[in-house]
């Protein structure tokens, strides 16, 4: 969510950094000590006329936090909260830096790198995988680095796997999947998975044909995969105990977001012509279409997340995503509610379980 926001000062009595310090222009470039604990399992921000204000979501009712500023991207557990605090814009990058609230740390600062693209957060919020980059340019990335926030230093991964893009995600507390190649001589393409505790590197199974565009952990045994093959894309759940894969049979060409609460799957995709919409998995492993017309378009950069019931909220428009409305698909009967009338330029957020 990167802008310029034009907010309200807000005046930090005590802040407590550990990191190197940046030189600030002025007070709305320094951190935010933003509250863990005001957050619930869904977050929706509005941007409006420079101020964006977040708000918890229950059971289809909004409940007023505080305001933010200045974040890029933005992830949270029950004690935990990260985001991108963004200082000046690049050609390519922006200069930012990796801001951390952990329960019993104070405030975090990480900026030893240029910029920081991709966070990932353990589900207990004591390890944060990104992308780093050394100057403004991409050719300048150093690849996928974890920052332990217990023993407040960032680690290299021990590996010879060379990770594609953003392709990596937390399955549980300790351990990372990702996809990737290892070796120049064997090129072993596959997905691999890393234990932190055990600094120990696992194949999880090796991918002979297409390459993984999109990877999401549903659960601590689950992980969706988008495969390209070729002429056409395939949407599987692999599951990591068993090592069983299953297709899941769509005709879906990309994946923005998904998410499970209890035995229920939803997708939010764009399918082979072009439209995007959200989809629930059956117990088959087909996908029943949950959007039609209602609303017309799908914001699918504007988040989905489910609250502690099961309910599932988006973002719909007409014309622009930036005069989106908020809708919820009621866990009870399946179907899509609109919430907040009002148009807005609104993200919605949901916490790391």
């Amino acid at each position: 969510m990167r802008r310029k926001l034009k907010t309200y000062i807000l005046l930090i009595l005590s802040v407590f950094l550990i990191g190197c310090n940046k030189k600030y222009s002025g007070e709305e470039n320094v951190p935010i000590d933003y509250n863990y604990e005001s957050f619930s399992s869904v977050t929706l921000m509005e941007s409006s006329e420079g101020i964006v204000k977040a708000y918890n979501f229950a059971e289809g009712k909004k409940k007023y936090i505080e305001d933010v500023k200045g974040i890029e991207d933005f992830k949270y557990t029950k004690d935990t909260i990260v985001y991108l605090k963004g200082t000046s814009e690049g050609n390519e990058l922006p200069d930012n830096s990796l801001i951390i609230r952990k329960k019993g740390k104070g405030l975090i600062e990480v900026n030893k790198h240029h910029s920081y693209l991709d966070i990932k957060l353990s589900k207990d919020g004591n390890k944060i995988a990104y992308r780093a980059f050394e100057e403004d340019s991409y050719d300048s990335v150093k690849g996928v680095m974890i920052y332990d926030v217990a023993e407040n230093k960032e680690k290299r991964i021990n590996t010879e796997v060379v990770i594609s893009g953003n392709v990596y995600d937390w399955i549980d507390e300790n351990n990372l999947v990702y996809y990737g190649s290892r070796g120049k001589e064997s090129n072993l393409k596959g997905l691999f998975k890393y234990d932190f505790k055990n600094n120990k590197e696992d194949l999880i199974a090796p991918i002979e044909d297409g390459f993984i565009v999109y990877l999401q952990a549903l659960d601590k045994e689950n992980f969706m995969v988008m495969n390209f093959k070729r002429d056409h894309y395939e949407l599987g759940i692999f599951n990591i105990e068993n090592k069983e894969y299953n297709l899941v049979e769509s005709k879906i060409s990309k994946v923005f977001y998904s998410l499970k609460y209890e035995e229920s799957i939803f997708i939010m995709a764009e399918d082979i012509n072009g439209k995007s919409s959200i989809y629930k998995l059956e117990s088959d492993k087909s996908v029943k279409r949950m959007i039609y017309d209602f609303p017309k378009n799908i914001n699918d950069s504007g988040g989905m997340a489910s609250d502690e019931n099961g309910n599932v909220y988006f973002l719909g428009y007409d014309k622009n995503k930036e005069e989106s409305k908020v809708y919820m698909i009621k866990k009870q009967d399946n179907s899509v509610n609109l919430i907040i009338d009002k148009e807005g330029n609104y993200h919605m957020y949901k916490r790391e379980l």
